[in-house]
């Protein structure tokens, strides 16, 4: 398993848990949980669209920028 990957495995148990204890549990949910949800599933949006369009020109034969 490549290390991207990894990374998105482990954005996902959080979020599983997150929402068994709003969905399942009924636990009480502020509007900073709320807000704190967003912009971490934010960053992993524009993670994946990155990953995306990176093997993407990986797959046409560009050569990634250095960064």
């Amino acid at each position: 398993m490549d290390y991207s990957t990894l990374g998105f495995v482990q954005f996902m148990t959080p979020t599983l848990v997150f929402l068994l204890g709003v969905f399942v549990f009924r636990e009480e949910v502020r509007t900073t949980q709320i807000v704190c949800f967003a912009f971490i599933w934010s960053a992993i949006v524009l993670f994946s669209l990155d990953l995306l369009r990176r093997r993407k020109r990986t797959r046409a034969g560009v050569r990634p920028k250095a960064a």
